[in-house]
């Protein structure tokens, strides 16, 4: 075992609680963790192998080893080169936070974990009988951008060097990358985990947010209707209309107010609690529905 190994595992697990401890957006937090770990890495590079990776990066065969299952866990924060480690950040911090402030630090935080596992395991049952080493987060930032694409339907991101475009169109392109990719036999990179990562997240993601589901569902506001005149605004409503959990609600509700428009000067809206307004001075109070 590398000396360095118990060091990593202190580093991530220490951030994971830190973060939802202290309410640190966890994206961020898992950013700087990743950053470290690599670091951690680039230490041990004088090696061929580095003792670190054979330690905690996930090989098919440990599906076999039920000792060596915590590789499903710890190869999501182990990068091969600088450049994998750049990319990946780059596209955690662009999607990550945008995702979080919406569903809470906890809620995201499994999607991100449960996805990267399900990405890691799936390419490891369809490689099974190969040796292959399998490291890091591109499963997991797959699962979180299959989630945003299924709960924010609407939301725009920009994914450099893509123009600013919603989100499921953005998932269409890379499932056709992915796939063109992954169809090659001499391909260095776990498109499966990929793939399997953003199905997991499309799939799960509903059912995650009903983690916490109050016990009494919270009232719903009205006064929303004279504002949907558009096919858009109407599709956001019943979204909103048929939301049981209040989070996601409440979000779905934010959503709608961004895109909507004052009906006296077609302004943007603002709100304050119960009350929406415009700069021209219209005004209207959301009522209780319940």
């Amino acid at each position: 075992m590398s000396p360095f190994t118990p060091i990593v595992v202190a580093v991530v697990l220490g951030g994971i609680i830190f973060s939802l401890v202290r309410r640190v957006p966890f994206s961020l937090a898992i950013a700087a963790v990743i950053g470290a770990v690599f670091a951690i890495e680039v230490m041990e590079s004088w090696l061929v192998v580095s003792p670190l990776v054979l330690d905690l990066a996930f090989q098919p065969v440990h599906l076999t080893m039920p000792a060596s299952s915590y590789t499903l866990f710890t190869s999501m924060f182990l990068h091969a080169s600088f450049f994998h480690l750049i990319f990946n950040m780059i596209a955690l911090i662009l999607i990550g936070p945008l995702l979080e402030e919406r569903i809470g630090a906890p809620r995201f935080a499994v999607i991100y974990i449960v996805t990267g596992i399900i990405g890691t395991f799936a390419f490891g049952l369809m490689h099974l009988n190969e040796h292959a080493i399998v490291l890091g987060a591109s499963g997991a930032i797959s699962g979180i951008l299959g989630a945003f694409a299924v709960l924010y339907p609407w939301e725009k991101i920009a994914m450099i060097p893509l123009p600013p475009m919603r989100v499921p169109f953005l998932v269409a392109i890379i499932i056709a990358v992915e796939t063109v990719f992954a169809l090659n036999p001499n391909s260095h990179i776990a498109h499966e985990a990929h793939l399997m990562g953003l199905a997991a997240g499309i799939l799960l993601a509903p059912l995650i947010m009903r983690i916490g589901l109050p016990a009494k569902e919270a009232p719903r506001l009205a006064g929303l209707e004279e504002l949907a005149i558009n096919d858009e605004l109407k599709a956001i409503l019943r979204k909103i209309e048929g939301e049981s959990v209040e989070d996601v609600r409440r979000a779905w509700q934010d959503q709608f107010l961004q895109r909507a428009r004052c009906p006296e000067c077609g302004g943007p809206l603002q709100s304050k609690g119960r009350r929406v307004y415009s700069d021209c001075g219209w005004s209207m109070k959301m009522r209780r529905k319940e």
